[in-house]
């Protein structure tokens, strides 16, 4: 796999987890490819696919959704959308804001 191949499977990764449901996002992340390219894959590299594809989108917030853990989370408020760190309580340890909600997806992918 090249580089644009991976940064496109880890884009699906949300997809594809919420399809098959029987399998974990590490196992995803792994199968991705990313460890080839660890370090190269660059924010904007993500951003760039998810403006391309923008139904994905859609995937990673019900990711985020669905998440039962403590960690990164992607959630907007109207026209904002904020990528937040929540502790095993729910509040909020650090968090970045965004216009743009293909940046915002790349930026909670990223984390």
């Amino acid at each position: 796999m090249n580089k644009a191949q991976i940064v496109i499977s880890i884009v699906k990764i949300a997809t594809d987890f919420n399809k098959m449901g029987n399998i974990s996002i590490n196992s995803l992340l792994e199968e991705s490819g990313l460890k080839k390219f660890h370090g190269q894959i660059l924010l904007k590299d993500l951003e760039n696919e998810l403006k391309a594809n923008k139904a994905l989108i859609r995937s990673w917030f019900e990711y985020s959704e669905n998440k039962r853990s403590d960690g990164w989370c992607i959630t907007n408020d109207g026209d904002l959308y904020i990528v937040s760190k929540l502790n095993d309580i729910g509040t909020e340890l650090e968090s970045e804001t965004f216009r743009d909600v293909a940046q915002a997806c790349a930026c909670f992918i990223h984390k």
